[in-house]
């Protein structure tokens, strides 16, 4: 319970851990050394008192300045913020709720984790969804080619690496009943999110199933009947 010790006024010294302020007035007395540093209260530590809270001040001021880098604890940066993002603060808003806008736009810009990337799909159309398929069921891969691609040289390494997913998202589309494709908006959009939000070193895809279907697929809507490929 730090600032119930001497500077609280109190009769008794009460209170858990020591306060910022009380912690450098004792660092100041031990300094001096023993009997150095005058009787408790008097002139002399009264302002050996004063000075510890002007030091405490200070460095309070310091982790103030050191915390406006982050938007979720900024104070005096919200509007440098506002500025950088491009947005400014609605009407009678208070430094909270600036606060609040602030982070939400820097994460969108700055970070990427699988729940809010799920939440943002979600706005676009309810039909997306990440898929997260098990680890061991990746194709891991090294940099260069299976076979020599036409008119290229059989050796040294090929400019095209391998496919991998290793670091790929895959985004589902879950497609209703007679749709074939998601709608060009909705591609629009989880392109414009994922390219956004995620690192230069993850790629994504977009899905709506695995395979094909001949025949008129499970659900009988697939669009490939095998009878028309001659077979």
């Amino acid at each position: 319970m730090s600032g119930l010790g001497w500077i609280a006024g109190l009769p008794l010294e009460v209170g858990g851990d020591t306060g910022r302020a009380e912690a450098i007035y004792r660092g100041l007395r031990s300094a001096v050394g023993k009997g150095g540093s005058g009787p408790p209260d008097s002139i002399e530590d009264i302002w050996r008192q004063s000075k510890a809270q002007a030091i405490a001040s200070v460095v309070i001021m310091i982790e103030r300045a050191a915390v406006q880098v982050f938007p979720n604890l900024a104070t005096d940066r919200i509007p440098a913020y506002e500025r950088l993002l491009g947005f400014g603060a609605p009407a009678g808003a208070t430094d909270e709720e600036r606060r609040r806008a602030v982070a939400a736009a820097w994460t969108t810009e700055n970070l990427a984790d699988l729940p809010d990337i799920e939440r943002s799909l979600a706005s676009i159309n309810p039909a997306l969804h990440i898929e997260e398929a098990p680890y061991e069921l990746g194709a891991l891969v090294e940099l260069g080619k299976v076979f020599p691609m036409p008119g290229a040289e059989a050796t040294g390494v090929s400019a095209f690496p391998n496919y991998a997913d290793d670091f790929m998202l895959r985004a589902r589309y879950t497609l209703a009943g007679g749709e074939v494709a998601p709608a060009e908006t909705t591609i629009a959009g989880v392109g414009d999110l994922l390219n956004r939000v995620l690192p230069t070193w993850v790629d994504f895809e977009l899905v709506t199933g695995d395979g094909f279907f001949c025949d008129g697929g499970a659900d009988g809507t697939s669009l490939l009947d095998l009878k028309t490929l001659g077979a």
